[in-house]
């Protein structure tokens, strides 16, 4: 991921792997598309929140755990053969191995890997899902609003919360995910409405990705980058996604597997 305008185009190794530097965009999308997909997915249906947790639960920790069970024994293979390969770190105390193992994001663990940094904050999202799509399906953007609000303010002054500090750092992700189930609701509301409106605000969509990726490099700026690209890219995901080119079953499929 590039930190400066400098760094993204300092080579051409760096240009040509432009679309594997923007890394905020990507993960903003991410976020977006979960609470999108997630808002969508109860549309017409009285949610039943143990079973969306067990079925969440299930479609996270299972292929995580078996992913974590097959590198480790990778990792044993490779050192009984003298190889140098070792994945994960160590040493892991009690601690470590309970977070890692539920995906707790503590204040003092060691991870088993920097790279599943997604998954601790996608499960902090689901347990907030309930309380944040009861308050923007009921209050729409009286509540839309105030949650963003929140979001960019607490990424200008950031307050300590203890034992939860870590924790809280899903909040930088919050923005994201609450556009998207935003979206999400109003699609199952309204579906044509809510796809001509994106169709028509495609113009908005471009330039507010192209600011919030300006925006990523100024740390300053911070505290508008999420919600700048959340919208931005759902609104030219979703141009993308409507081109007569694409395959339509295969998007289908893919999607269906995501969620």
């Amino acid at each position: 991921m590039a930190h400066s305008v400098h760094e993204l185009f300092g080579s051409r190794d760096r240009i040509l792997g432009l679309p594997f530097q923007l890394g905020w965009e990507a993960d903003d999308l991410f976020f977006a598309v979960s609470g999108l997909g997630l808002a969508l997915s109860l549309h017409g249906k009285k949610p039943n929140w143990l079973t969306f947790v067990v079925a969440r639960a299930k479609r996270i920790y299972v292929p995580y755990w078996v992913t974590v069970v097959a590198i480790f024994a990778f990792q044993g293979a490779s050192m009984a053969a003298g190889q140098w390969d070792k994945p994960f770190g160590g040493p892991f105390t009690e601690s470590d191995w309970i977070c890692n193992f539920l995906l707790l994001r503590s204040n003092t663990f060691n991870p088993f890997s920097s790279h599943y940094w997604f998954l601790y904050t996608l499960i902090e999202l689901y347990v907030l899902f309930p309380a944040l799509y009861w308050l923007i399906k009921r209050f729409g953007l009286r509540a839309l609003v105030p949650l963003l609000i929140f979001h960019s303010l607490w990424l200008h002054h950031p307050r300590g919360l203890g034992l939860f500090s870590q924790a809280s750092t899903v909040i930088y992700w919050m923005a994201s995910f609450c556009i998207g189930i935003y979206i999400g609701v109003k699609l199952g509301e309204d579906r044509a409405k809510t796809e001509r409106w994106l169709k028509r605000l495609l113009p908005l969509g471009l330039v507010l990705f192209a600011v919030g990726t300006l925006a990523t490099f100024r740390q300053p700026l911070d505290p508008i980058v999420h919600p700048l690209l959340g919208l931005g890219g759902v609104i030219v995901a979703y141009a993308i996604c409507s081109l007569p080119w694409h395959l339509p079953r295969l998007t289908k499929i893919s999607f269906e597997v995501y969620l």
